[in-house]
């Protein structure tokens, strides 16, 4: 009796453990969902939809749930043709919350940061953050630098792990995984 009531209590309990609305949560600033407000991607769109995208946010307020706007938006796009749709998302680069509140002309120059290839994946933040310090201002600048704080003290905590890691394994656990790996010595 006592088996079938906890397996009854854990099955009610699955169905009231509040779920994540979207994703799986990854990254440091993912929320469960996309951001609310306007899409990135919104001058990409036809005029049509971009009108029609613009409509269904004209009277959405900074801080409120957007579940609703989200799922009209998501109706616009996907009535879109494939080939229009695809082409928007393409070339989009995600930009931190900071970043999203710029004028498009300092978006753009964060984004060439980003997909400049020359510059190596650990220079870039470097690079984001010398740019922050030349063309943001007031409150976007006190926001970026402490996103950039954040994600130094991320970066350095987790380096820290990976370090003590590597430190931490006996020689025994060595040698185990040397045999799984297939070195016999």
């Amino acid at each position: 009796m006592l088996p079938v009531a906890v397996g009854l209590l854990c099955i009610v309990g699955s169905f009231a453990a509040p779920k994540p609305h979207f994703g799986f949560g990854f990254g440091m600033f993912h929320k469960g969902g996309p951001p609310c407000g306007l899409p990135p991607f919104i001058d990409d769109l036809p005029a049509d939809a971009k009108t029609k995208v613009e409509e269904i946010w004209k009277d959405y307020k900074e801080g409120n749930k957007c579940f609703i706007e989200h799922a009209k938006t998501k109706e616009v796009i996907d009535s879109l043709p494939d080939d229009v749709r695809k082409g928007f998302f393409k070339s989009h680069v995600p930009l931190p919350p900071p970043l999203r509140k710029a004028p498009k002309d300092i978006q753009e120059k964060f984004i060439a940061i980003w997909k400049d290839k020359s510059i190596s994946f650990e220079d870039k933040p470097q690079k984001a953050y010398e740019l922050a310090q030349k063309v943001l201002t007031g409150d976007l600048l006190a926001e970026f630098n402490k996103m950039h704080e954040k994600m130094t003290a991320f970066r350095k905590e987790r380096e820290a792990k990976v370090n003590n890691t590597a430190y931490s394994i006996s020689p025994f656990q060595i040698k185990k995984i040397g045999l799984l790996l297939g070195n016999s010595h």
